[in-house]
C-alpha cells in the first residue's frame, strides 16, 4: 500500500513539474500565475471497458476547468502501474477560485455522468501551497 501511495505522489509531482506552466491555451486567454495557492491531486479508477475513452470523455470538463477564472492548470495522466487509473492535478490561484470550480455548472454536469464510469470513489489529496513561485530542485541538474 505504501508503494502504491508513493507512486501516485511521484506521478503527481512529475505532472506538476512537467506541466506546471499551462499548455494548450490560446495566447492571452487569461492572466496566469506560475504557482498555485490551492493544489489538488485526484486519482480516478475507470471501468476497464471505458478506460481507453476516458481522456476524450473528460476533455470538455478539462477544457472548462482550464478556462475557469483562477485556474492555473488542469492536467491528466495515466498511472503507469494501472492502465485504468488516471491522475488529475489541478492548481487554482485561491480557495475562492477552487470553490467556484466546485460550484460551477460544468463541475455539476461532470458529477452527473462520471459515476457511470468509475470503479470506486476517486481519492484526493488537497493542499495549500505557501511558497511563492517555483523553486529549483537543487539535488538534480542536467549534465
Amino acid at each position: 500500500m505504501a508503494r502504491d501511495r508513493r507512486s501516485h505522489v511521484v506521478a503527481a509531482h512529475q505532472v506538476v513539474t512537467r506541466f506546471g506552466c499551462p499548455r494548450q491555451y490560446p495566447a492571452g486567454a487569461r492572466r496566469r500565475r506560475s504557482q498555485p495557492d490551492d493544489l489538488r491531486c485526484g486519482q480516478f479508477t475507470i471501468r476497464p471497458e471505458r478506460s481507453h475513452q476516458w481522456l476524450s470523455l473528460i476533455d470538455d470538463f478539462t477544457q472548462a476547468t482550464r478556462h475557469a477564472a483562477g485556474n492555473i492548470f488542469c492536467e491528466w495522466s495515466r498511472n503507469v502501474d494501472d492502465p485504468h487509473q488516471f491522475i488529475v492535478v489541478e492548481g487554482f490561484e485561491s480557495k475562492e477560485a477552487d470553490e467556484a470550480h466546485l460550484n460551477s455548472d460544468y463541475f455539476r454536469a461532470a458529477m452527473a455522468w462520471i459515476p457511470d464510469l468509475i470503479v470506486k470513489a476517486p481519492e484526493i489529496v488537497k493542499a495549500e501551497v505557501p511558497q511563492d513561485g517555483w523553486h529549483e530542485v537543487t539535488e538534480l541538474s542536467p549534465r
